[in-house]
């Protein structure tokens, strides 16, 4: 496939992607219209990435649209839903002093778990399963952190001295 249909046709996938979602969601109008597509290689960005945004622009590499579409055909949506939603929670805003890896692992985390709540076809992709199963994890983890929370708390009110047997309690409630 000559180069010029590639960045066209990549281009075409992410407007198509788009236009589903606005489709599906009309309240996102103005979120989903705001990004500039801006294709990295005819752009000649030298950004290492597969898609992305700054907040005005959804940067992205051509070869990779195609290649999550041809693979899944809800993948795109996703990835464009994925990028609206960073944008709207303005995950790309951090004070200086955050740990940049984990604000973006845990931004991560909450925009899959937005999209993996509503529920919608479109953005459906063959990895949701695997990601809801994550979301679980993650979920019943932050459940059980919280209890062991309370229970420290708890047993400081009564003071009760920590034993063997409360932190092997305390392990086995964690990780059950």
């Amino acid at each position: 496939m000559p180069e010029h249909d590639i960045h066209s046709l990549a281009k075409e996938i992410l407007i198509l992607a788009r236009n589903t979602l606005l489709v599906n969601m009309r309240f996102l109008d103005s979120a989903l219209s705001r990004l500039e597509l801006c294709d990295l290689v005819q752009n000649e960005i030298p950004l290492d990435i597969t898609a992305g945004t700054e907040g005005q622009k959804l940067y992205y590499s051509p070869k990779f649209i195609l290649r999550k579409y041809k693979a899944d055909k809800n993948a795109v949506a996703h990835i464009y839903l994925h990028i609206i939603m960073h944008c709207i929670f303005r995950h790309m805003f951090i004070y200086t002093l955050v740990d940049n890896e984990k604000w973006d692992l845990a931004c991560d985390i909450a925009v899959e778990s937005v999209i993996s709540g509503l529920g919608l076809n479109c953005v459906n992709t063959d990895t949701d399963t695997h990601i809801s199963d994550i979301l679980s994890d993650i979920s019943r983890l932050n459940h059980s952190v919280l209890l062991l929370a309370m229970l420290t708390k708890v047993l400081t009110k009564l003071s009760v001295k920590s034993s063997v047997n409360t932190r092997i309690f305390v392990r086995m409630t964690i990780f059950s």
